[in-house]
């Protein structure tokens, strides 16, 4: 601690700077230095460097310059909160606490490019020492951490600010990650097409019996002619083929259904046709495709021409992911398949949605729409047949 307190003997110095405006697009990088992610915020993130990473010591003996550095940190702690979230370092392929590793590395680095940044004369060494110092309180303090719970909370900070990730199809994982608060899309009685915009309904131009979002924020749709549409550019782009029903699991995942009820996937500028027959088809983007016939039998897709029939009988189904799926029976029960077996859940729906992050939404008999809150249905204000959900 002896070279800490001397790196902070330089912080009285600084008190007179002006705290650093925190910029809102970020990047991170591999374990060799290679950037794969870019992300955007839209809006300020209050982090918790301050409490979580400086010492009681240090917090209580220089709360200024602890004010200070939370500012000209703020940046690094953005990065890093976001890095502790399981989905950038998972699908680059750094799953775990490895991932969190990686993240806190990530987070040495930019606070030390931070001091980089803000000290840049000669005549500065000193404080960016001190900078340098105060970086490695703050990363020693969260790379020795290790919470058990650290996982879901990230998780919960990613979705609370309106993250999506945007996955490629290559095999080497370079994405880029955007913000959207469009996370719902519904249909009403009338063909109306809505969205969901800061806890609002907004009516979109067009009309579609069904609609589907990805969880990349691609939407698809049919009306009630069974044409085909896609959203392009804030408009509706009419495309070839027919179908009763869409499924977008991302821009590179979409399956429907035609009125025959054979099974089409969207494969470059065309049209696929799959093995089987499916009045319901559900697509995620981790490549998961479930599915439901005429008899209400349950199918999960194989690859190829295979289908392996499930437990259970449904007349809709809806994936989020592998581990995310969630159906509605004719009576109007609501089950969730926990992996081996479906469970029951309260309420009765005749159409539910469930995004990849587990986010839940519904609708019943009477057009009212819910959200699943983990425990049971939030009624949202409005009035819908179908919706699909994006995330939370």
């Amino acid at each position: 601690m002896r070279n800490f307190s001397m790196a902070f003997l330089c912080l009285f110095l600084i008190g007179i700077f002006q705290p650093i405006q925190a910029q809102y697009t970020r990047s991170m990088y591999d374990k060799n230095g290679k950037k794969v992610l870019t992300f955007s915020i839209p809006k300020p993130i209050e982090t918790n460097c301050s409490s979580d990473a400086a010492p009681a010591m240090v917090k209580n003996g220089f709360a200024k310059d602890i004010k200070f550095y939370d500012a000209l940190f703020a940046k690094a702690c953005e990065s890093h909160d976001y890095g502790w979230s399981a989905a950038p370092w998972q699908k680059a392929g750094f799953p775990g606490l490895e991932g969190k590793k990686i993240a806190d590395e990530r987070f040495r680095v930019d606070m030390q490019q931070a001091c980089d940044a803000r000290f840049k004369s000669v005549f500065d060494a000193a404080r960016k020492a001190a900078c340098y110092g105060a970086a490695e309180i703050y990363f020693s303090a969260v790379y020795n951490k290790v919470d058990p719970d650290w996982n879901s909370k990230q998780a919960r900070f990613t979705r609370n600010r309106d993250v999506k990730v945007i996955h490629s199809s290559s095999s080497r994982w370079s994405p880029k990650v955007t913000t959207s608060t469009f996370n719902v899309w519904g249909v009403n009685k009338n063909n109306d097409i809505f969205i969901r915009k800061n806890n609002n309904w907004s009516r979109v131009s067009g009309k579609l019996k069904d609609v589907s979002i990805g969880s990349d924020g691609t939407v698809w749709g049919v009306n009630a002619n069974d044409d085909i549409f896609k959203r392009k550019n804030n408009q509706w782009v009419k495309v070839t083929g027919k179908l009763k029903q869409i499924s977008v699991g991302n821009g590179n995942n979409v399956w429907g259904v035609n009125k025959s009820n054979q099974i089409y996937k969207r494969s470059g500028n065309g049209w696929v046709k799959i093995y089987g027959s499916l009045k319901h088809v559900a697509a995620a983007a981790d490549g998961t495709v479930w599915g439901v016939n005429s008899a209400g039998h349950i199918y999960r897709y194989n690859g190829g021409s295979s289908w392996t029939k499930m437990a259970g009988n449904l007349k809709m189904i809806s994936v989020g992911s592998r581990r995310h799926i969630w159906g509605v029976n004719n009576s109007g029960y609501v089950y969730k398949w926990t992996g081996s077996r479906w469970t029951k859940m309260p309420g009765k729906l005749k159409n539910v949605s469930v995004a990849a992050d587990g986010t839940v939404w519904g609708v019943n008999d009477s057009d009212q729409i819910f959200k699943w809150n983990g425990s049971r249905w939030i009624v949202v204000k409005g009035k819908l047949i179908d919706l699909e959900v994006m995330k939370k």
